[in-house]
């Protein structure tokens, strides 16, 4: 299956950030949505690891996902 990827610089080392699969989000959205990441990595912040916050609060203090 086909996807967009923005690929960027981030403290030296080369980031990737899946934006979405095609066909559900089409060209010019996906350019819409790298734009706005693109400036977020110029303002010093790493798009990639923000999107993988909220997936990090489910993981308890000893390391194991929380069974809710």
């Amino acid at each position: 299956m086909s996807g967009w990827i923005l690929r960027y610089p981030h403290r030296g080392r080369r980031r990737e950030l899946t934006i979405g699969r095609y066909p559900d989000i089409g060209l010019t959205e996906a350019r819409g949505i790298a734009t706005l990441k693109r400036a977020e990595v110029q303002q010093g912040r790493n798009p990639a690891a923000e999107k993988q916050k909220p997936k990090a609060r489910l993981i308890d203090p000893r390391g194991t996902r929380a069974s809710w």
